[in-house]
């Protein structure tokens, strides 16, 4: 099937401001640690804390917009993070009398012998898959949440134990999302709102970035931005034949497109489409915060779409 892909030929004009503009991001991400050092959040007093100062900091965004402020989603915290154990555990009790039954066919079996060697590495690939699963799990569990709506115009957010500055950049990223629902329905193509979502997130966390978990969270959404940047870049030279900076290509992506990839890697899998949409949104969204100013883009963000949308399409 053909993916539908979004104008990416409106930024080519803007080549060298964009390219300029993934640098800067990419300079940025290298002086922010990690957040190893911090304890996971599996309270739900501290989570709640968490999500009413994001809350709180998302809408003052808008505080002399003129908009009324909505009420807010209902926070969930799940627990999945707590049975991944549990799971590992169940999947080497399932795989190691395998491993245990074709090491025993291989002991009385020709040392050099090119089939054994492959059973040896199945053996070796049964005993590692319990430990591949978790750690994929438990970095998509830890970096994702969700946002959802029901028919009565009820909303959620439901997130998982994880760090505090994850978790933080997570709230505020879905806090964002709600208000955009809210303030401008479906009227808007999907990139449009991504693209105001990530730029409402990088503007809270950029300007309340204080403490280490404020520096923390500030770093997660700079890596994401730097990452769709410059995947816009890449699709807009696959897309046009502008050859992209060669140090561009051998930055590895922060996605994973294939279920193996995610599996083995840990990294957030995501559908092509959305992930073209996405890395084109925040492109826009950007460029035109750069020129406009970030607020203007967050209350207008139609002239953003108007700006990037040909209109021949």
């Amino acid at each position: 099937m053909k993916i539908k892909l979004p104008p990416l030929e409106s930024l080519v004009p803007y080549w060298g401001p964009l390219v300029d503009m993934a640098e800067e991001m990419m300079r940025s991400v290298s002086g922010v640690s990690g957040s190893r050092s911090e304890a996971i959040i599996s309270d739900k007093d501290a989570c709640g804390r968490l999500y009413a100062e994001a809350a709180e900091k998302v809408e003052s965004l808008f505080a002399d917009s003129g908009r009324k402020i909505p009420a807010r989603p209902a926070l969930v915290l799940e627990n999945r993070l707590k049975t991944l154990p549990f799971q590992a555990a169940l999947l080497y009790a399932a795989l190691l009398p395998i491993a245990l039954l074709l090491m025993l066919l291989t002991v009385s079996a020709a040392y050099g012998s090119a089939a054994i060697w492959i059973v040896r590495i199945l053996i070796v690939s049964l005993l590692f898959t319990p430990i591949l699963h978790y750690r994929s799990r438990k970095a998509q569990i830890m970096g994702d949440f969700r946002y959802q709506r029901d028919g009565g115009g009820t909303s959620f957010i439901k997130i998982d134990m994880s760090f505090p500055s994850r978790m933080r950049s997570n709230l505020v990223e879905a806090c964002a999302r709600h208000l955009f629902f809210e303030f401008f329905g479906s009227e808007f193509p999907f990139w449009a709102r991504e693209g105001w979502v990530r730029l409402a997130q990088f503007s809270v966390l950029e300007k309340y970035s204080t403490g280490n978990t404020g520096h923390k969270a500030r770093g997660v959404v700079l890596e994401k931005i730097a990452d769709e940047l410059r995947l816009a870049l890449t699709f807009v030279s696959a897309a046009v034949g502008i050859r992209p900076p060669s140090h561009f290509r051998r930055v590895r992506s922060a996605y994973s497109s294939t279920s193996l990839e995610n599996f083995l890697t840990g990294k957030p899998l995501v559908d092509m489409t959305e992930l073209f949409d996405r890395c084109f949104g925040t492109a826009c969204f950007f460029l035109a915060a750069k020129s406009m100013g970030p607020q203007y883009v967050l209350e207008c963000p139609e002239r953003v779409v108007e700006t990037f949308t040909p209109t021949d399409r």
